[in-house]
């Protein structure tokens, strides 16, 4: 059985637009695969939060997979896509899908949601029972959904149940050290159960959280047969043979960079799905000098281009010459826009304002950074920009 993994970018309630990304995919490679595979909730993003609670989003949810199932119906390839999905009496689940023959030929659907950290599923998605494997080309395979690895008992059930291989679609967000702990789990599974595994992630941006791919196929032994890259759109090629899984093509054993180079994968990505998801065209900094908002502007250069930054300093007299030339330097080196904006007489006004108060405590020094802030605010609403700042990232 040849499988296609597409590792994607879905953006949260964009169905049409993540829906055209699945069927581009889906076209693409139709004609040489029998199963194409997409990640946790590719159709409405995740999380959908409270979307899934409005009637009219599910029904775009609807319209949008029959929409899909219709591309399958002249060819021999299933497609299996995951979404928020109503059920006639379970409420709103996390389902998987398979479309087939221009209709759903199975529906599976997550059992174990989670309610911690990032994730709050539980607040609008109801679990489903333990799932049974999926029959397609002759092969019983078990489906699961991303927390569904982590526990044993659903990879036993869908064993017990004749499963003669696992597919995991998910949405597990990037930490320090997570790709690791998710190997980990996974070789636990395949140890257990003596099944091959694929395992499928989402990549990309949403709001405060962000998701780093590092898709994999692993064998049943606990070896990797496959690595997918890490924030990127990726594609692999495996076949599923009565040895495992074989790779179809050269370069699907990716080398995975240092924790230091993915979490500064892991900012850039974020700066740019957040700016560009939210409808922004460009970002705001201020510039002290410092290291702090250097390292910003960097990241900023190189998530969203140079043209699409634009650098302020903001003086006071307490501001030495060396942070002046460090900020020029830095914006021209990086070939942003650049300005500055003196903020003396603004100070002065507002401890005038505030007569024998300002000389209290820190008051006068907290003075410098909240007027950069309303500036800063201002600039934005007047040119559409987004503040970015490094308490942010």
């Amino acid at each position: 059985m040849n499988i296609f993994m597409v590792q994607m970018n879905p953006t949260v309630g964009a169905l049409a637009a993540n829906a055209a990304l699945i069927a581009a995919h889906y076209t693409a490679h139709a004609a040489t695969h029998d199963l194409i595979v997409c990640p946790e909730l590719c159709l409405t993003g995740y999380t959908p939060e409270d979307l899934v609670l409005s009637t009219a989003f599910m029904d775009g949810v609807e319209q949008q997979v029959q929409a899909l199932a219709a591309l399958t119906t002249h060819t021999q390839a299933a497609l299996l896509i995951s979404t928020a999905w109503r059920g006639a009496a379970q409420g709103i689940q996390n389902a998987l899908i398979l479309l087939q023959g221009g209709r759903i030929a199975a529906i599976s659907r997550k059992h174990r949601v989670p309610d911690d950290g990032v994730c709050d599923g539980q607040r609008s998605l109801k679990a489903g029972p333990l799932p049974a494997p999926i029959l397609l080309k002759g092969q019983k395979l078990g489906f699961m959904t991303c927390e569904d690895m982590w526990f044993p008992d659903v990879a036993a059930h869908l064993k017990a149940q004749g499963a003669t291989a696992l597919i995991v679609p998910n949405a597990s967000p990037y930490e320090e050290g997570k790709r690791d702990r998710r190997l980990d789990v996974a070789r636990k599974r395949v140890q257990d159960e003596e099944l091959p595994l694929l395992y499928l992630n989402l990549y990309g941006g949403q709001d405060d959280i962000v998701f780093d791919g590092a898709s994999f196929a692993m064998q049943a032994d606990g070896t990797l047969a496959c690595t997918l890259g890490l924030f990127c759109d990726d594609t692999a090629s495996v076949t599923l043979t009565a040895q495992g899984w074989r790779c179809n093509d050269n370069t699907s054993c990716k080398p995975w960079p240092d924790e230091l180079d993915t979490l500064y994968s892991a900012l850039k990505t974020s700066i740019h799905d957040y700016v560009l998801k939210n409808g922004f065209k460009r970002v705001l900094i201020g510039l002290s000098g410092g290291v702090d908002s250097a390292l910003v502007a960097t990241l900023a250069v190189d998530a969203l281009g140079a043209d699409a930054v634009h650098c302020v300093m903001m003086p006071t007299p307490y501001t030495a010459q060396i942070s002046l030339d460090d900020a020029a330097t830095l914006a021209a080196t990086l070939g942003c826009s650049y300005e500055i904006i003196p903020i003396t007489d603004s100070m002065q006004s507002m401890t005038t304002l505030l007569g024998a108060r300002a000389e209290h405590g820190v008051v006068h020094e907290n003075l410098q950074s909240r007027l950069r802030g309303l500036i800063l605010m201002a600039l934005s609403n007047a040119s559409g920009a987004c503040v970015i700042n490094g308490q942010q990232i």
